[in-house]
Formats: C-alpha cells, sequence, structure tokens
C-alpha cells in the first residue's frame, strides 16, 4: 500500500471490462465521497485506463504501471488498444 493511502480497495467490476472498472469505481467514489484515485494497470493500458476513468468516473485518477514492457507482446497490445478506444468512443458506456 502506498505510504499516503488510508486504504486499498479491489474492484468486482460488472461489467468484467475496462469501462466496468471504470463505472464501479464511480459508484465506489460516489458512496465514498473520494475526489481523486491511482489505479494501477499494465504501461500499455496506461492511457485508455486514463481515459476511460476520468470519463466514467468523474474523479482525478492517478494511473501507475510498471516499467517493463513485454516486447513481444506490443504489436496485440497496439491492436487491442485501439479497438478499446474505438469501442469507448463509439458505444459511449458513461
Amino acid at each position: 500500500m502506498p505510504e499516503a493511502a488510508l486504504e486499498t480497495w479491489c474492484l468486482t467490476p460488472d461489467p468484467v471490462t475496462t469501462t466496468g472498472e471504470a463505472l464501479t469505481m464511480g459508484k465506489m467514489a460516489e458512496t465514498q465521497g473520494w475526489t481523486t484515485a491511482t489505479v494501477v494497470t499494465g504501461r500499455m493500458h496506461a492511457r485508455r485506463v486514463h481515459t476511460m476513468f476520468e470519463q466514467c468516473a468523474n474523479i482525478d485518477v492517478v494511473v501507475k504501471y510498471p516499467d517493463y514492457i513485454r516486447w513481444n507482446r506490443v504489436p496485440y497490445q497496439i491492436g487491442h488498444e485501439v479497438g478499446g478506444y474505438i469501442k469507448f468512443w463509439l458505444t459511449n458506456p458513461c
């Protein structure tokens, strides 16, 4: 747990997607009175996660990720991230 953190929370999102995580975080933030949160994810997901959490959770989000990249997965991850952004913007789930 980070030094400044008061508590650590783990989500059970519905649906089990990044958007579902963001929506679930938004509900938790509202009930708990949070205005900021730190989200931990993989480096390749960081930008999309930040966008989705800021849009759906309506709180200030800090995204943290490990420094390493699994280079053999980069082509797949690029496709996954682009597809995730497209789906997010077309469906407007928030």
